[in-house]
Order: structure tokens, then C-alpha cells, then sequence
């Protein structure tokens, strides 16, 4: 059986990289909805928009470690910087301190010992 019935792409030579994004924009990206698209109303789920994707890719290229200023003391600048901004726009006071997560289970384990 093929993995893809309607496509003309033999297993193979599923693995070369033309044929992959082939199959990706043809039974993937095509095959259903546009979530990140302007004009979807229904509901946000997370989905990839192109900011989010380049800064996903410079985090997953270069793999700077932002947890502690002695091994990048530009990224935690950057994360600083970050939660300032974030607290001036939400209207938070002088002095506001918070902390960024890689998701959701970690922010509610932080929540959580933190409210402890």
C-alpha cells in the first residue's frame, strides 16, 4: 500500500526532499483550514504565523541557552526586555518581574509552587 493513494510518488523516493514538501503542501498544508489566516474568526489555536516561525527557527538553529545570564547575557537582555514591555502594555507596575516558559504544563507547575 501506498502512503499516499492519489499521489504519483513512489515509497521509495518519498524521502527526497522535493517529494516531502510535495506531499507536505499537497496532503497537509492544502488539506484543510487556514487558522493563521486574517480572516479565520472561529477560534485560535496555536498555529505557526511567520514571526513566530523565524524566531522558532533562530531558537532551534543556534540553540542559545536564555536560562542564565553567564552563558548568554544577550538572550536573557532579550527576555528581560520582553517582560518589561509586556508589563508596560498590560499596565503592570514599576518593578514587575515575571518569568517566560516553554508552555503551558511548565507556566502551571511555576503557578502553582509559586502560589504555595
Amino acid at each position: 500500500m501506498e502512503p499516499f493513494p492519489d499521489s504519483d510518488i513512489t515509497f521509495p523516493n518519498l524521502f527526497f526532499p522535493e517529494n516531502i514538501l510535495d506531499l507536505y503542501g499537497k496532503h497537509v498544508e492544502n488539506g484543510g483550514l487556514r487558522a493563521a489566516h486574517g480572516g479565520h474568526m472561529a477560534y485560535v489555536p496555536s498555529n505557526g504565523v511567520f514571526p513566530a516561525a523565524m524566531g522558532d527557527f533562530l531558537a532551534d538553529t543556534l540553540c542559545t541557552y536564555a536560562g542564565r545570564s553567564t552563558e548568554s547575557p544577550g538572550g536573557v537582555a532579550m527576555n528581560n526586555m520582553l517582560l518589561e514591555w509586556m508589563a508596560e502594555v498590560f499596565g503592570y507596575p514599576d518593578g514587575f518581574q515575571g518569568n517566560l516558559t516553554s508552555g503551558g504544563s511548565s507556566a502551571t507547575v511555576i503557578a502553582m509552587a509559586t502560589a504555595r
